[in-house]
């Protein structure tokens, strides 16, 4: 059997660069622009998360406020039953009684006065 060779032609590899692009040139006046809107973008943005931290911190001090009305009002229950308490007639006459020594006086030794 006969081999049979065949030539390969080998060309030199070409690299081929994209061809240079001049480079973008901005004037004074869109740098300007370009800059102010981003300013107001990154305002808006912080002004949004100003308003977030606020609205959480304001929650916080609700919450809190609530906490202590709470603790108040449950104060307030039980001072307004300790005063009940103490203005009791039946107290106030056990203690007059007792610690006091006085005795509820007879008809004989009460004396009214006119009012005038």
């Amino acid at each position: 059997m006969v081999r049979v060779q065949r030539r390969i032609r080998r060309y030199p590899l070409r690299v081929t660069r994209a061809p240079k692009k001049a480079p973008v040139k901005f004037s004074t006046r869109s740098m300007l622009k370009y800059l102010l809107v981003a300013l107001l973008v990154v305002g808006i943005l912080l002004g949004y998360l100003w308003q977030q931290v606020q609205v959480t911190r304001m929650g916080y001090k609700i919450e809190e406020l609530k906490r202590v009305k709470a603790g108040l009002a449950e104060a307030n229950r039980k001072l307004q039953l300790e005063a009940t308490r103490l203005r009791s007639l039946d107290r106030i006459e056990s203690i007059s009684k007792t610690q006091l020594g006085l005795v509820i006086p007879e008809k004989d030794e009460i004396i009214l006065l006119k009012e005038e």
